[in-house]
Order: structure tokens, then C-alpha cells, then sequence
């Protein structure tokens, strides 16, 4: 699905331009096209974890609220309506919420198996949760910036936390991934005055070519994950 730029403005998206000029380009954009492929089932009572500047929450229109949640030390300006936490267990009692989501959060988590414990605790039965974590991304909101995951690893700490109906689908391939960091160099590398016009926009244009060829790669290379995943709508517990 391609989405033209002009729609690529949730609030605040991310505090950054959205353009193909901005290095995150790619993965905000792809991170947003799998947003609105769930934005239809996303209902009742909504909590965002690690919510930032809560730059998806104008997304979802068929909610009946909404709460936002993150650490106190996030490097995000927080809106005054964020509830603070420690980043582990969530100050809501059990069942409170149809639906909780946490867009590259996870890897920030010190003890993520604690996190999404409580994520799961929180939710009602048959409850959705969406999340996103990224797979080859650069050190970033460090020191607290812990670790990475594959799509197997993913689905087994979604299991493990004790939620079913995983599905776990990739942000981009080979193309775009490749594009992602010729991006993500020229905006960081620190280059000579006489190569700061020319360069950018060459490598710039391959990038775009590289992200649109309809060359056949495996799916093997992303630049992130996004999973999907539910409570049961009865827990092994009310099975004993």
C-alpha cells in the first residue's frame, strides 16, 4: 500500500518532516502503513505505552478513550495528560482495556518479560495488542536501548507472556531496508564542506530507486517488526 506524503501527518508524527529527505523516512512511513491496517479493528478503551508525544492517537477514531503512559526520564516532550510508570508495571488494575499498543518501546525495556506481563494483565479478555520493535536500527534514546529481536524471538515472548493468535509481519524488506541506510548515513556522517551539496542528493536518489525496483529478494532483511497479538478470552487460570 503506498500512501501519498500528504497523509503521512498523524499529530506531531514523530516531531520530524516527513519527507524522503529525512532519514527515518522509510520506517515511519512503513510503520504507519501497518498502523492503518489495524486502524478498522481498534475499539473500546485504548493505552498507549511508551506513548511519547502520542504521535498515533488522532489515528484511531472508533475508540472510546484513551490513555497515554510512559517513564518520566523519556527524552520526549510528554503531553500533561501521560500517566508515569516505571516502565514495567502499569498503574491500572487488571482488565481495564480493550485494546493497548507500544510502538518501538520494547527495546527500551530493561526486563521486557515484566512489561509485557503487566500489557497482558491490564487487557480484558480477547483483548488486541499491537506493538512494533525494530531489527536493524542504529543505537538509539541510549543508554536505554537494550536489544533487538527476530520474528521468532518476538512471537515467543508473546507466548511466553501468554498471548495467542501472534502475528508477526515485516517493516519493509531488502529494498527498503537498504534505502533506510543510505539515508541514515548521509544524515549522520560527518563529510567535507565541498561534498555536503552533491552527496546528499545522490545517494538520496539511489536510495528512491533502490526502494521502488521490483526486483524479487527473500524475506529475510527488514527494518523492523510488527506484531499482533490477544489475550484469550479465557485464561488458563479460570480453566483450573
Amino acid at each position: 500500500m503506498t500512501i501519498p506524503l500528504e497523509k503521512l501527518k498523524p499529530d506531531n508524527f514523530l516531531d520530524v518532516p516527513n519527507t524522503q529527505w529525512n532519514a527515518l523516512y522509510f520506517q515511519r512511513k512503513l510503520l504507519l502503513e501497518a498502523l492503518l491496517t489495524i486502524q478498522p479493528l481498534v475499539k473500546g478503551d485504548l493505552i498507549d505505552i511508551g506513548c511519547g508525544t502520542q504521535p498515533y492517537r488522532s489515528l484511531f477514531t472508533q475508540i472510546t478513550s484513551y490513555k497515554g503512559v510512559d517513564v518520566a526520564s523519556s527524552c520526549h516532550t510528554l503531553p500533561p495528560d501521560t500517566v508515569l510508570y516505571d516502565g514495567e508495571s502499569i498503574p491500572y488494575p487488571d482488565n481495564s482495556f480493550d485494546w493497548a499498543m507500544a510502538t518501538e518501546v520494547l527495546e527500551h525495556a530493561r526486563r521486557p518479560e515484566l512489561l509485557l506481563s503487566s500489557i497482558y494483565n491490564i487487557l480484558r479478555p480477547g483483548g488486541g495488542f499491537f506493538l512494533s520493535v525494530p531489527f536493524l536500527a542504529g543505537l538509539h534514546e541510549t543508554p536505554n536501548d537494550f536489544r533487538r529481536w527476530t520474528n521468532f524471538g518476538l512471537i515467543n515472548e508473546l507466548e511466553t507472556a501468554g498471548f495467542e493468535r501472534i502475528e508477526v509481519s515485516p517493516l519493509g524488506n531488502w529494498h527498503t531496508t537498504a534505502a533506510h541506510f543510505l539515508g541514515a548515513y548521509v544524515a549522520h556522517c560527518k563529510m567535507p564542506w565541498w561534498t555536503k551539496y552533491w552527496l546528499p542528493r545522490l545517494v538520496w536518489l539511489m536510495k528512491n530507486l533502490i526502494a521502488q525496483s521490483n526486483l524479487e529478494v527473500p524475506p529475510t532483511m527488514c527494518i523492523g517488526w510488527f506484531a499482533i497479538a490477544y489475550k484469550p478470552l479465557i485464561a488458563e487460570s479460570d480453566l483450573e
